[in-house]
């Protein structure tokens, strides 16, 4: 009896530290925005995430390094310079979609995955503000900025009034 216990319990001893080794990992979030691209991202709970385009059109811009921004209401992947960490310009970012929470990325330091309502990855507590506005507005109008519908949409986006409404015309059908 105790040749097969102390094979079992040392057994049962390595199974509880490999699960408890796995508990800080967060798993490989597949992400998509609104003008078709897919990404990957890795999220480290005190770093962030660190991002991959796996799919969809490229940023014609040639900025080819991605980070996740939160703006006040809508969670969001922009296109930046090379060592760049944050967002430099909001017509360089387009909102992030889900179906499910498990399709947004966490806040640093935050639960394990981040809160999807209407189809978009959201800070709930966050209010729509002019680059909210600006996101919704820019949702399917392609990459970029020089374009003139996304010239036309983001100044209707930034002209979304006090308090913050989403315009009409960008309002997802």
């Amino acid at each position: 009896m105790e040749r097969t216990f102390v094979p079992r319990v040392g057994l049962l001893v390595v199974l509880a530290l490999v699960a408890a080794c796995g508990r800080g990992k967060r798993p490989l979030l597949p992400l998509r925005d609104t003008e078709g691209r897919s990404f990957e991202a890795r999220c480290d709970p005190q770093r962030g995430c660190q991002v991959k385009q796996t799919g969809g059109p490229r940023d014609p811009s040639g900025r080819t390094d991605l980070v996740i921004h939160r703006q006040s209401l809508l969670t969001a992947i922009c296109n930046v310079a090379a060592g760049v960490k944050e967002r430099e310009d909001v017509r360089d970012c387009r909102a992030l979609q889900c179906d499910t929470d498990r399709n947004c990325p966490p806040e640093p330091g935050g639960p394990r995955y981040g809160h999807c309502v209407d189809g978009f990855c959201v800070d709930p507590a966050g209010t729509l503000q002019a680059d909210d506005s600006i996101l919704y507005c820019l949702a399917g109008k392609g990459l970029g900025r020089e374009a003139p519908n996304q010239v036309e949409a983001y100044a209707i986006g930034l002209n979304c009034g006090s308090p913050c409404t989403i315009p009409r015309i960008c309002k997802r059908r």
